[in-house]
């Protein structure tokens, strides 16, 4: 007797699902979420503000900074040839400068253009840096299946070749 048929091998290995192009929206500064500016399946564009950050203590510093700089520009008008007033007003505009840097830092902009598909955070909350805010995806993103098999399979495989993929409780 003899019987023709096709034996069909079976590995099994672990896989990693990988989604690419999304973005992961990260705190780069602590501090109290203000107000979210976008909502869920919202598509905004990069460098659009997302969120902003409480900035208070900012702004306090920075007009008492402004106040400091006016008062000094009259002292030195009325001194022309005070060196130190020169130095204090200057010294006083790098100041501001910095300061106006905080504040803006304090509004998170969008990295890169797409959909907002999961926000993490509410207003009110206090986040810490580097702590997970929200999801932009954009349109053409995809998954992509990273397979690990037994390395004896490998002349098994070819490019463009049927590969079945069986999730734990998720069969077929």
């Amino acid at each position: 007797y003899m019987a023709f048929g096709r034996i069909d091998e079976y590995a099994t290995g672990a896989g990693i699902i990988r989604e690419t192009g999304r973005s992961l929206v990260t705190a780069i500064s602590g501090g109290t979420v203000h107000d979210i500016a976008v909502e869920p399946g919202q598509t905004v564009d990069a460098g659009q503000p997302l969120l902003h950050f409480d900035d208070l203590q900012e702004r306090i510093e920075l007009e008492r900074l402004y106040r400091d700089f006016n008062s000094l520009q009259v002292n030195r008008l009325t001194n022309p040839n005070d060196p130190n007033a020169h130095q204090q007003v200057a010294t006083l505009r790098t100041q501001i400068e910095a300061a106006e840097r905080r504040i803006k830092e304090r509004t998170l902009l969008a990295p890169r253009a797409g959909k907002v598909q999961d926000i993490r955070i509410r207003p009110n909350q206090l986040v810490n840096p580097g702590e997970s805010l929200m999801t932009i995806v954009g349109e053409n993103d995809s998954f992509a299946v990273i397979a690990i098999l037994p390395g004896h399979y490998r002349p098994l495989l070819r490019q463009g070749g049927p590969l079945q993929l069986e999730l734990n409780g998720f069969h077929y």
